[in-house]
């Protein structure tokens, strides 16, 4: 009931900034609270829904306009109106709460402080946001260096599945070290809607120098050049080595010069590519070591390992890590997950045992075999 109680005075807040017109400042806050007995939770939530509605609040009044078919947002009454709009809120840009508790909870202060006919077309506005308007939310997963490790990228696929995301992109590194050349090409070209080489796959289809490769990713690379298929070279071959969508950058290696395969390994890395872009978001794999890098308007940088929610005005290097060759000490395989709110990096672990048997099979270098166990 705690969060009932703070929903009802987010209601009071909003409805008070729409009839005024007049922002709230934290004088505005102490003066509603001075009178009320509320725990620190309820006050953190409450002011948590009212300044995220008001900071989204063009997005969010456009997409109760597209949802409320043919109703006007002006012709709404005004508690309708900041219900629909707190409720949209949490339904786009708080995953901590599912959406049928903030249906239910948004029809309960309806039933409190709006008419009876108001409930069923709140009702009806907000299943129809929920069913349809995650359409337009951001929800993607990024996978990088799958490195002919066919069965770390059919698990890496089926996860992506369960959790109903129909958008991948993949940065590059379809091939070497691995056993399955062709069959994870035809993969990532049948799920993926961004397709980019990386080193390897420059190196399999001799557009980049080898020499600079150790002795045993050289070796891994000539076999897999005899069992490359003239079709799925063709197909490695239409590869870009980055893409910009949606004011995010996706790379193979680095922002700065990526055709000559540097890695972003350290802050100072990071600070210097976070000039070589100009979006929000930058992603990238090519050091198989999955990290998030934060940078404030303050300039300041800050290291995610696991998780970190968006914050509108900071900007973001993302390392998906690698789904077949992890390097980071952990073998199970990394992809990130990204939506409106959050970017996620995902561990996985595969059946191993089976890539290791079918590279001794191929003869492919025992040091590449025994590294998949160790995650180095």
């Amino acid at each position: 009931m705690k969060r009932r109680k703070a929903r009802e005075y987010a209601l009071q807040l909003l409805f008070r900034v729409d009839f005024t017109d007049k922002e709230i400042d934290k004088n505005d806050l102490d003066e509603f609270w001075a009178d009320k007995n509320e725990s620190e939770d309820v006050r953190k939530f409450t002011e948590e829904l009212v300044s995220g509605t008001l900071n989204k609040i063009k997005e969010i009044d456009s997409l109760i306009e597209k949802f409320a078919e043919n109703w006007a947002l002006n012709r709404m009454a005004v508690v309708d109106r900041n219900i629909l709009r707190f409720a949209t809120y949490e339904i786009f840009y708080r995953d901590d709460i599912p959406s049928a508790v903030t249906i239910n909870e948004a029809l309960e202060i309806a039933k409190k402080y709006s008419s009876s006919e108001s409930v069923p077309f709140l009702n009806g506005i907000l299943d129809r946001t929920c069913k349809g308007g995650r359409k337009g939310l951001m929800l993607f997963a990024v996978i990088s260096d799958v490195h002919s490790n066919l069965e770390a990228l059919e698990t890496v696929l089926e996860d992506i599945k369960l959790r109903k995301i129909n958008e991948i992109f993949f940065l590059g590194d379809a091939v070497g070290y691995g056993p399955d050349p062709n069959e994870c090409v035809e993969r990532l070209s049948e799920n993926c809607k961004i397709l980019l080489a990386g080193n390897h796959d420059w190196g399999a289809l001799g557009l980049t120098n080898i020499a600079y490769f150790n002795e045993y990713a050289r070796s891994a690379l000539q076999w897999t050049r005899n069992v490359l298929t003239e079709k799925n070279k063709k197909i490695l071959k239409s590869f870009p080595i980055k893409k910009e969508l949606n004011e995010m950058l996706f790379v193979h290696s680095t922002p700065k010069e990526p055709e000559e395969w540097h890695y972003l390994l350290s802050l100072w890395d990071a600070e210097v590519n976070f000039q070589y872009f100009d979006g929000s978001m930058c992603f990238l794999g090519h050091s198989h070591q999955p990290f998030i890098i934060e940078r404030l308007p303050s300039g300041e940088l800050i290291t995610h390992r696991e998780k970190v929610r968006i914050t509108e005005g900071n900007r973001y290097i993302i390392n998906a890590g690698s789904v077949g060759q992890p390097r980071d000490g952990d073998p199970r395989s990394s992809y990130v997950i990204v939506s409106n709110k959050n970017v996620q990096i995902i561990r996985l672990p595969y059946d191993i045992a089976i890539v290791q048997y079918k590279m001794r099979k191929e003869n492919l270098p025992e040091i590449l075999i025994e590294r998949l166990s160790l995650g180095r």
